[in-house]
C-alpha cells in the first residue's frame, strides 16, 4: 500500500484521526485521493514539510509568540 504526504486545507478525519488545518500528514493512497477530490487536502510539498517542521519545533520549545508572562 502507497502513502502520500498530504497538506490539510480544513479540520477533518483522516485514517480515523482528527487532523486540523495547516497539518502535514502521512496518508494511505485512498485516503489522500479522497481529501483531495473533497479539496480538504492536497499534496504536500517540501516548503509544506519544512513549514509544518518549523511550527512544530516551536510549539515544542514553548515559542508561542506571545511572550511574557500572564497579567493575573
Amino acid at each position: 500500500m502507497s502513502e502520500k504526504k498530504i497538506l490539510i486545507l480544513e479540520n477533518t478525519v483522516c485514517g480515523a484521526k482528527p487532523v486540523r488545518e495547516g497539518d502535514v500528514v502521512t496518508a494511505s493512497a485512498a485516503d489522500a485521493r479522497l481529501l483531495i477530490t473533497l479539496k480538504k487536502a492536497r499534496e504536500a510539498t517540501a516548503d509544506d514539510v519544512k513549514e509544518t517542521a518549523k511550527k512544530s519545533k516551536d510549539v515544542e520549545s514553548g515559542d508561542s509568540g506571545k511572550g511574557g508572562k500572564s497579567s493575573e
